[in-house]
C-alpha cells in the first residue's frame, strides 16, 4: 500500500528518476552496506537469541555503531560524539515525556475501568464477530491517538479476550489486529510518538507533517481492514510452520 502511494505521488510530482542499477552496482553496494548490517543483526539476534535485554543490546549496537563509522566507514569523527549525545538526549526526553503522559491517561483510564464498561457497551449492541471486529478496530484505533502503546496493550488485550473468545475469534489473528491498530496510532496525532520523532529529527514542523500523513493514514486502515476480514492472511503462515 505505500509502495502505491509513493509511486502515485511520485508520477504526479513527477519526482527525479535515477537509471536502474546493474547488477553489479548492486553487488558493491551490498559489500559497502555488509558492515552495517552487523547492526540489526546484534540488536535482533542478542534479543531472539536471549542473549541481551532489548536495552543492552541497544548499548551493544551503538558501541558498534560508533566503531564502523569511526574504524570501518570514517565518517564519523570523535568530536561530533558530544553533540551527537545531546540530541540523542534532546529527542529522547521529547519522546519519554509524551510517552509519560499517555501511561497517566491509560492508568486513570483502567483505574476508572472505562475499558471494561466499553466491551460491556459492545456486547449488548451485538455478538455477531463480524461487527465485533469493527467496533474493536474502531477502539483502538481512538485509544492509538492518545494512549501509550505498552500501556494500552496492558489495559486492553484483558478486557477484550473474554470477547473474542465468545464469539470465536483466533487469539493469534486478534493479536495482530491489536499489534497493526496501535502502531497506526503511532502515525496519529495528539499522541502520534512515531510522528513527533519524525518532527524533532527532521526539524519539520508538526502542522507540516499532520496534513499530508493521513494519506498513509488511510492506507494503513485500509490494509487493517482486510487483515481484520480476510484473517487466512494473517494464520496461514503459522498454521503452515507450526500446526496451529
Amino acid at each position: 500500500a505505500y509502495f502505491f502511494i509513493i509511486w502515485f505521488t511520485g508520477k504526479r510530482e513527477k519526482w527525479a528518476v535515477h537509471p536502474r542499477a546493474t547488477l553489479v552496482q548492486i553487488g558493491k553496494s551490498f559489500i559497502t552496506a555488509a558492515p552495517s548490517l552487523l547492526v540489526p543483526i546484534i540488536i535482533l539476534g542478542g534479543i531472539l537469541g536471549g542473549i541481551t535485554t532489548p536495552t543492552e543490546s541497544a548499548a551493544a549496537a551503538s558501541v558498534v555503531a560508533i566503531f564502523l563509522g569511526t574504524v570501518v566507514y570514517r565518517k564519523l569523527k570523535l568530536k561530533h560524539i558530544p553533540r551527537i549525545l545531546e540530541r540523542t538526549g534532546v529527542v529522547s526526553a521529547s519522546i519519554m515525556i509524551i510517552v509519560a503522559m499517555a501511561n497517566i491517561l491509560g492508568w486513570t483510564l483502567a483505574l476508572d475501568q472505562i475499558p471494561q464498561a466499553i466491551a460491556k457497551f459492545m456486547l449488548s449492541l451485538t455478538s455477531n464477530k463480524y461487527v465485533l471486529l469493527l467496533l474493536i478496530n474502531i477502539m483502538l484505533l481512538f485509544v492509538g491517538m492518545v494512549m501509550e502503546t505498552i500501556a494500552a496493550i496492558i489495559i486492553l488485550v484483558p478486557v477484550f479476550l473474554p470477547i473474542i473468545s465468545t464469539v470465536g475469534i483466533d487469539p493469534l489473528h486478534f493479536g495482530l489486529i491489536v499489534c497493526f491498530n496501535l502502531v497506526v496510532g503511532l502515525l496519529t496525532p495528539p499522541v502520534g510518538v512515531a510522528l513527533f520523532t519524525t518532527s524533532i529529527v527532521t526539524k519539520t514542523s508538526l502542522q507540516k507533517l499532520i496534513k499530508p500523513i493521513w494519506v498513509w493514514v488511510g492506507a494503513s486502515v485500509a490494509v487493517l481492514l482486510i487483515l481484520t476480514y480476510v484473517p487466512g492472511i494473517v494464520t496461514f503462515l503459522p498454521r503452515l510452520l507450526f500446526k496451529h
